[in-house]
This record gives C-alpha cells, structure tokens and sequence, in this order.
C-alpha cells in the first residue's frame, strides 16, 4: 500500500505571534492553511489519485485539512479520526515562541530537539519517544489488515510527530539528522510504500506540486 503523510497547513495569520502548538493546543487552520489542503486535494485530482482512507489527528488542524480534501476530491469517505497521529504534548512549552522556550528552559534544550530530537527529560512533555514509536507501528500494522498493496491512504499529522516515521525505516532517521532534513513544512507532504511488511520512502518533505504517484 502506498501510505501518502501531510503535515497539517498553517494555522497562524500573518502578523500573528507564532508559538508552540502541541496537542492540548487546538488551534483551527489559518486561511493558508485552508488554501494548502486545497491544493494537496488539486495535485491527487490532478494525477488521479483517489485515498481510500484519510486518517487524521483528533485536533482540529488536522480535521479541517482532512475534510477540505474529502470536500474537494468530492470522496465518498469520512475523515477517520486516529489519536495515534496526534501532535507531541510539549508540556511546558505549549503556548510559547521559541525564544521563549529558550530563555525559560535554556537554548541547550531546545537545540537539542530542533536540531538532534534529544526528547527533553524536563519541561513537562509527557508521552515518550518509545510509545510514539510503538503508536505508529500499531497503526500501520492495522492498516494492512485493511486495504490492497494498491491502495493509497492519506494521513493527515503534525511535525513532532512526523519525524517518528523515519525512525521505523533502517538509517532513514540517522541519515537525515545528518543531513538536518528530517523536518516536514506545513502543507507538505512524504510518500512511503509498505510491500510485504517492509517500509520504502520514496519522497520527504516535498510540496505536493512534487508528488511522485499516479493512479
């Protein structure tokens, strides 16, 4: 099955203070935001590609981003809702900038998340690396119980845990900390083949104007 994963669109306006958001932050999509499932939703119409399921978080971002391209593709479905594809709790650090964080908590902290996904052992985050990763496998092994190696399935997540993905392909995670390319941007997207139980990445972080798939 061809498993196709976007990161949620914008969800602050221009001018707007940019913060933390995590999963206790429900925050609604920003008209960018809007704009960018409308286009994910043109570039499958455009390559004739139909997802048989859209799983999305339960926050808000990521239903609305589901919806407008259920709406859009005009797909007899309903967005499945998935707490396993939920954003990372970040605790103390949901609701403050960056430079907040770093003057609370210390620039040394939030490096290492940024540039080295060292999960802070302080800071309140709750969850943990081990059961995100545990999350992701259970749900991927639940979907190949339900659909064909054919079929295509949109998920619909959040950049905290997105990264996680890659932890489940052989070196993927490493190479691309390496490389400090392991970050998806808003509205982006990865495409990943499961093929007898083994994960292929075949694009990361990509606008979907780039997509590599057809129906």
């Amino acid at each position: 099955m061809h498993l196709l994963f976007s990161r949620h669109g914008d969800t602050f306006e221009p001018g707007q203070k940019v913060v933390w958001v995590g999963s206790k932050n429900d925050l609604p999509l920003a008209s960018k935001g809007k704009e960018q499932a409308r286009e994910l939703a043109h570039q499958l119409q455009k390559r004739n590609l139909s997802p048989i399921q859209i799983i999305c978080a339960p926050l808000l971002r990521t239903r609305e981003y589901g919806q407008i391209i259920i709406d859009e593709l005009g797909l007899p479905i309903s967005v499945k809702v998935d707490a396993r594809l939920s954003e990372l709790d970040y605790g103390e650090w949901s609701g403050l900038s960056s430079e907040e964080i770093s003057l609370r908590f210390g620039k040394e902290v939030l490096e290492n998340w940024e540039k080295n996904s060292v999960w802070p052992k302080v800071c309140g985050w709750k969850s943990s690396e081990g059961e995100v990763l545990r999350e992701l496998r259970e749900l991927l092994a639940e979907c190949r119980t339900t659909v064909s190696e054919k079929d295509l399935i949109l998920f619909v997540t959040s950049n905290g845990r997105l990264r996680f993905l890659l932890k489940l392909i052989a070196g993927e995670f490493e190479s691309r900390l390496a490389r400090q390319d392991f970050k998806v941007k808003t509205g982006n997207i990865g495409l990943l083949e499961d093929c007898h139980r083994e994960l292929t990445l075949h694009q990361w972080n990509v606008p979907p104007a780039e997509l590599r798939l057809k129906g």
